[in-house]
């Protein structure tokens, strides 16, 4: 899913508000496996969160914090990783490695959220960070 939401300019089109609520609890809960492990399996959820910012094709101001809950509770948990990342210390190099390729992008996800967003880099961000 992430990767047709990431790459198709009409399969955001196709989706309704009942998709979006339920890839947005998928997106939580994929956040929620992450906090407090490795990160090993972390690609997918951020992934499939600015696949899901690509609905703003059909509705421009969709999944915008403050004015939609879907785009506040995308925001607590994004808050909740970065607190995660940053909180941590004495990490393995590999932990560290993931920590400095993604708290980048999480906060560029998080400006998105806030309709701030300035990255057009943002999907391929997200592919590279995967290596």
């Amino acid at each position: 899913m992430a990767f047709l939401l990431s790459r198709s300019d009409t399969a955001p089109l196709m989706l309704e508000r009942r998709h979006v609520k339920r890839l947005v609890a998928r997106t939580i809960e994929d956040f929620r496996r992450n906090i407090g492990d490795s990160y090993t399996m972390f690609t997918y959820a951020p992934l499939l969160l600015v696949g899901l910012l690509r609905w703003r094709l059909k509705d421009p101001l969709a999944l915008v914090a403050g004015t939609e809950p879907l785009a506040d509770d995308l925001l607590g948990i994004i808050d909740r990783a970065i607190v995660d990342l940053e909180g941590r210390v004495n990490v393995r190099e590999s932990l560290q490695r993931r920590r400095n390729k993604f708290l980048p992008i999480l906060y560029d996800i998080k400006n998105e959220l806030q309709g701030e967003g300035t990255n057009p880099d943002l999907l391929l961000d997200i592919y590279n960070a995967g290596d």
